[in-house]
């Protein structure tokens, strides 16, 4: 049903005679669920509101965008965000250089939890320390991409995603399709065929982590 399929991730609650319902990270529920929330969404109208946040507005149908009023709320600016960086590194008594900070705004914006969290995963007596070359290679994308360029075996590029402790992998599809052309060369399309289908198929998974894999096996072939 579309509670147990919502369940997980929602919030309601009531304000006189309308309740308030709202779903984080919507983008997730599948096609089908979105269809039946749809429903739900109509059914329930005239006492009940629905709130609806996500990352990709673009996974959400159109029938069910149709139904809402959008808001983008856009992230703040790498300049605000280092003057937060700079008060939050203060007021743990952490030192660090401007250039430090920045080169890591620079890889990871806008995601800012993950600035946070490489900043203070690289504390050591009261310093940050982050090697230029490790911070590049950070990004998942970056470690899969090379591991294509060199074909190595899947087992190595099984082993970088478990270390990398990522368990989302959405932004892994747009990083190798940008990558494409470098990479498979006149087997192009071959490989944006490939990207596109795990990319649908990812969206109605559980283990995110073997989609992913799966994709990778077929492009290491192609390589």
């Amino acid at each position: 049903t579309i509670r147990e399929k919502i369940q997980p991730f929602a919030l309601s609650m009531g304000f006189n005679d309308v309740k308030i319902v709202i779903l984080d990270e919507a983008d997730y529920l599948t096609p089908q669920a979105q269809a039946t929330l749809r429903h739900t969404i109509e059914a329930c109208s005239a006492t009940t509101r629905f709130i609806l946040t996500c990352n990709y507005l673009e996974r959400i149908i159109s029938p069910l965008q149709s139904r809402c009023q959008s808001f983008e709320i856009t992230p703040p600016s790498k300049g605000d965000v280092f003057d937060t960086l700079k008060n939050i590194l203060a007021n743990e008594g952490i030192k660090t250089s401007e250039s430090t900070s920045m080169k890591v705004i620079d890889t990871h914006y806008p995601d800012i939890r993950k600035i946070i969290n490489t900043l203070q995963g690289s504390v050591v007596d009261g310093r940050i320390k982050i090697d230029s070359t490790s911070l590049k290679n950070t990004q998942l994308g970056g470690l899969i991409v090379d591991a294509l360029i060199r074909k190595a075996k899947l087992s190595e590029i099984r082993q970088i995603i478990a270390d990398s402790g990522s368990r989302e992998f959405d932004d892994l599809f747009k990083y190798i399709y940008d990558k494409s052309s470098t990479l498979f060369g006149d087997k192009e399309g071959e490989a944006i065929l490939i990207i596109a289908k795990y990319q649908y198929e990812y969206t109605f998974v559980l283990e995110k982590e073997i989609c992913i894999a799966a994709m990778l096996k077929q492009l290491l072939e192609i390589c």
